[in-house]
């Protein structure tokens, strides 16, 4: 905890009382457990993109989650989905999944052994829930990344374009159970 939150005040973020943190698009490479706790991102409206690429301690890919049209349907051309890159293409988000308009959204990341089972819920509806393996995911190589654990997190410099803050899922929120 002393070593992120050193890291922290290198990096110039800035953190709110609920620990959320400003998000940096640049290179950086955040020191964070995603498979002890989950990652939570709450948005910017009307913007578009999360991208979140995870790294292992070598600072090797580990995964890419991108969450696109995340603008409200009224605004957005395609219904919000979601691409679990080195996996699988690109899937639309569960039909009956309504983007919030009027409130913040935040956006939670788990990533569970067995499989990997990657989990996204946005305000605490599950909105994704896979399984990897070689009958879910469509390329050869999905398990060379995805069977890494995280260490290190980015928010692409580029692509993303809806994050605002991030932090670890706050002890005592509910958790995402196996079953």
């Amino acid at each position: 905890m002393i070593i992120f939150l050193s890291l922290l005040l290198f990096s110039g973020a800035a953190a709110t009382d609920e620990g959320w943190i400003d998000v940096i698009r640049d290179e950086t490479k955040i020191e964070f457990d995603l498979e002890r706790t989950p990652l939570q991102i709450k948005t910017i409206q009307g913007k578009d993109v999360i991208s979140v690429w995870f790294y292992d301690e070598s600072g090797a890919s580990s995964g890419k989650i991108f969450l696109r049209g995340l603008k409200s349907s009224s605004v957005s051309l395609f219904p919000p989905r979601y691409e679990l890159y080195d996996c699988m293409p690109t899937q639309n988000l569960p039909h009956h999944f309504v983007l919030p308009i009027d409130s913040d959204t935040v956006w939670t990341i788990t990533k569970k052994f067995p499989g990997p089972r990657i989990t996204v819920q946005c305000n605490e509806v599950t909105v994704v829930d896979v399984t990897m393996s070689d009958e879910v995911c469509t390329t050869t190589y999905w398990n060379t990344p995805w069977s890494k654990d995280v260490s290190k997190i980015k928010f692409h410099p580029t692509l993303d374009t809806a994050s605002k803050y991030y932090r670890p899922k706050p002890l005592g929120t509910k958790r995402l159970t196996n079953s």
